[in-house]
């Protein structure tokens, strides 16, 4: 009985004395497809899809200051 009181005051110093401790753990710098095995990760993969363009709103290739197009696309 003693020896499990003891036991609780000795976990419960140690728990203490843990909460006042600083603990660093690195952490990943990366985000997105930069991240290590991101693909496999997610099961990503681009194989067998093609995407075309079937839309614009705009006639011409190139926009003014201010203009804005919408692009529609077939996966």
């Amino acid at each position: 009985m003693m020896t499990t009181m003891k036991l609780k005051h000795a976990f419960g110093m140690a728990a203490i004395a843990f909460s006042f401790v600083e603990l660093r753990a690195s952490g990943q710098m990366t985000t997105g497809s930069a991240m290590e095995d991101f693909g496999k990760t997610f099961n990503l993969s681009a194989r067998g899809w093609t995407v075309q363009q079937i839309a614009c709103n705009q006639g011409a290739n190139v926009l003014w200051p201010g203009e804005q197009a919408v692009f529609t696309f077939f996966l």
